[in-house]
């Protein structure tokens, strides 16, 4: 396997998957690549960007969906999740979740066609991101996104990453 190849492997594992969210339906997982730069949802340049990924969830009415972006450094990722904490805040209320991975802001809103709630945070010199849709429930957001830096964390120690959504 070539090193982008690995690493792409290396993101995709580090989604969540169904066995690390019980009761929950996976409906997509995916990860974009390129050398030296991705675009975001949005189609706009992320400089610095190396792999990007996303996996989406259902669990009756509620919908949960995770994004990770991987950079060089730390400074790339802090930068670009000042980026869209700026982005997602504009019409947005903040939501106080305290701190989870190195850095957080979590914002209640509508976020492209999607109302709900969201968490944006950066875990070393991985951006991600977790929203929730559905009835608002932000200690399971916050759950969910525990998991997701504890999973990134695993990664990038050299582990495999297990960590699951705790289903109490």
């Amino acid at each position: 396997m070539t090193g982008s190849a690995a690493a792409a492997s290396t993101v995709k594992r580090t989604l969540p998957d169904p066995a690390s969210m019980p009761g929950w339906a996976a409906h997509r997982k995916e990860v974009n690549q390129a050398v030296s730069q991705v675009s975001d949802e949005d189609g706009n340049d992320c400089p610095g960007c190396k792999l990007d990924g996303s996996a989406d969830f259902e669990a009756g009415t509620a919908k949960a969906s995770f994004k990770i972006t991987t950079f060089a450094g730390t400074a790339e990722a802090s930068s670009y999740l000042a980026t869209n904490a700026k982005k997602y805040g504009k019409n947005a209320s903040p939501l106080s979740v305290g701190v989870i991975g190195n850095e957080t802001t979590a914002y209640s809103g509508t976020f492209g066609s999607s109302t709900g709630d969201l968490i944006l945070m950066r875990v070393g010199t991985t951006y991600a991101g977790v929203l929730l849709t559905g009835p608002s429930d932000v200690p399971k957001l916050q759950k969910m996104a525990t998991m997701l830096a504890r999973r990134i964390e695993q990664t990038a120690s050299g582990e495999s990453a297990n960590a699951a959504l705790d289903v109490t």
